[in-house]
């Protein structure tokens, strides 16, 4: 089997050339190609987060913990207030307009459900006015 090393990368494994008979490596050569690239044929999926995901780092987070505790708060000179409210039978820390509240190790994964949200409703909205 003719091989041709592959310098342009860094990787020093051996890669079959054009027109070779691969059939009976296509999964090593597949691996071996990802491993030389860093490719990755697995997107993240972009879900949201859910009322038990956000219950379970409120309760990991020390100053909400002691909120869930008190069953609210109220803080002086400030309009926020936060109350125990139940979403979906979960108890979770709200303000008082039922908003929950989004801790930070979880805000930035909020955000960008929010951003791939706000991408693909206005295409899911075109494809259905096209269909319909």
């Amino acid at each position: 089997m003719k091989t041709v090393l592959n310098n342009l990368t860094g990787c020093e494994s051996s890669c079959p050339t054009l027109g070779e008979d691969t059939s009976s490596a296509d999964t090593s050569l597949q691996s071996e190609i990802n491993r030389c690239f860093a490719n990755s044929s697995e997107e993240e999926e972009v879900y949201p987060l859910t009322v038990s995901e956000i219950r379970d780092a409120q309760l990991s987070d020390k100053h909400l913990r002691k909120i869930f505790k008190r069953g609210g708060e109220t803080k002086e000179n400030s309009d926020h207030t936060y109350i125990v409210s139940i979403i979906e039978d979960t108890k979770v820390i709200t303000d008082k307009s039922l908003r929950m509240v989004i801790p930070k190790p979880l805000q930035s994964r909020a955000v960008i459900w929010y951003h791939y949200y706000q991408d693909v409703k206005p295409i899911a909205n075109q494809v259905k006015d096209n269909l319909f």
